[in-house]
Order: C-alpha cells, then structure tokens, then sequence
C-alpha cells in the first residue's frame, strides 16, 4: 500500500508540475495582451 501511495503522491506531483510549466505561458501571454487592449480604449 505504501508504495502505491507514494507512486500516486509521484505522480500527483509530476502533473502538478507539467501543468505548472504549461500555465506559466499562458500568465506570461496575458498581461501584454492587456497593455495592449487599453491603449486602443
């Protein structure tokens, strides 16, 4: 049991980390796209 615990403690961790690496474009994108926007106001 314990180790399938830690395997899923693992892997919980791992997608915790892709998504971290996949969502930090998307922040990075957004202000600019913002700055952008309220010029043209």
């Amino acid at each position: 049991f314990s180790g399938w615990f830690t395997h899923k403690i693992g892997s919980l961790r791992a997608l915790r980390a892709f998504v971290g690496l996949y969502l930090i474009p998307v922040k990075h994108t957004k202000p600019p796209a913002n700055v952008r926007l309220e010029p043209s106001f």
